[in-house]
């Protein structure tokens, strides 16, 4: 252990960093705001650079009655921020100085989602034209044109991250782009399932591809290794971690004999030795 300190909020969901390495950005789900620590040569964070404290409640009176920052993530060319707050079906976007790690708000700083959308999780197309959402709350994903320079978000497509024949309850879980920019993940739980989507290379748009079952209940979250071949699954209700090989020409996974036990996974990280 180097060091234990306060994230500044409560209940926080996830943290990211910049490009440079330099800044680690933490989004407070329960204290409903965010932070940014610059990180030492030693490894410890120092005291933080920016702090926003987001306002506001949405129509879900079960999950948004007060803000719930779920995510934050930079951009491909680290210019501007963006937090998912599903409590307000809000996202919040800013431009980061990556060498003072402050945070300033931009024309464009609120994108307002569909109201009782809950936005949960954001992946970016590799040229960073094109934002994608996850919506947690009513299982969309929310595509939108990005403008690298200013920060201006266009609505482009919202679809279902379901299968047409799905009835019941689910919430969308995680967001992710394939190594080659060619495809979209996503997961559903409820239907316990991954979903693949194409993506436009010139509009940004999505089809879909299929559906796979998980291999599990509850798919959190998961992971593409760096090679892009091999896609693992964090199944929180079944305790268990499945390997997809990934078929990158087409998209289609495929489920290998291969899952490891572990209690409640709920994220897959690889650490990268250079």
């Amino acid at each position: 252990m180097l060091q234990q300190i306060s994230s500044l909020g409560a209940a926080p969901a996830h943290v990211s960093l910049d490009m440079t390495g330099r800044n680690l950005m933490v989004a407070n789900y329960n204290g409903g705001n965010l932070a940014v620590f610059p990180i030492k040569s030693n490894g410890q964070l120092g005291e933080y650079t920016a702090f926003f404290q987001n306002k506001g409640s949405s129509v879900n009176t079960d999950r948004q009655t007060n803000p719930h920052v779920h995510s934050i993530q930079v951009t491909n060319n680290n210019k501007f921020v963006l937090a998912a707050d599903l409590g307000t079906d809000q996202l919040l976007v800013f431009r980061l100085d990556e060498d003072l790690g402050t945070l300033t708000t931009i024309d464009s700083d609120i994108v307002e989602m569909a109201p009782g959308s809950g936005p949960r999780h954001v992946a970016f197309s590799t040229d960073g034209r094109f934002t994608y959402v996850i919506n947690e709350l009513k299982s969309t994903i929310s595509v939108f044109s990005l403008d690298p320079e200013s920060g201006d978000m266009q609505i482009v497509q919202t679809l279902s991250s379901l299968p047409k024949d799905f009835t019941g309850i689910n919430t969308a879980g995680e967001i992710l782009m394939d190594v080659q920019g060619r495809f979209l993940y996503v997961s559903n739980r409820g239907d316990e399932s991954l979903g693949v989507f194409s993506i436009d290379p010139e509009k940004g748009s999505l089809t879909p591809v299929e559906w796979i079952s998980s291999g599990g209940s509850g798919p959190r979250h998961f992971e593409i290794d760096p090679t892009g071949n091999w896609l693992f699954v964090a199944n929180q209700y079944t305790n268990n971690v499945v390997a997809f090989q990934v078929d990158q020409q087409t998209g289609h996974l495929s489920q290998s004999t291969q899952s490891i036990n572990v209690s409640a996974p709920v994220c897959v990280r690889f650490m990268l030795n250079e």
